[in-house]
């Protein structure tokens, strides 16, 4: 199987070319100017996209945690009157 779509991963230092059925898009962004400068002096040109990719994705990945925790702080506080009142049955 062949995939048509192609990006690059950086990981443990090393780049790999993935393949995969996933089509990639060309975007354009604004960044201060010294994070450019500094992206530009620690990474290589053709690497660049499989940088800026795993960092969006792990920041990604943060935020996904940060709901997920929110949701279930929420959803424990929403229950707590629920469980107290079960409490206090089996304490009678």
């Amino acid at each position: 199987m062949t995939f048509p779509y192609a990006y690059s991963i950086l990981t443990f230092g090393k780049i790999l070319r993935v393949y995969s059925p996933v089509k990639t898009l060309k975007l354009n962004f604004t960044v201060p100017e010294d994070v450019a400068e500094e992206l530009k002096n620690r990474v290589s040109k053709s690497h660049r996209s499989a940088f800026v990719t795993e960092a969006i994705q792990k920041r990604l990945e943060e935020l996904k945690k940060k709901d997920l925790e929110k949701e279930l702080a929420e959803g424990y506080q929403a229950r707590r009157g629920e469980s107290a009142e079960i409490a206090r049955e089996w304490k009678d």
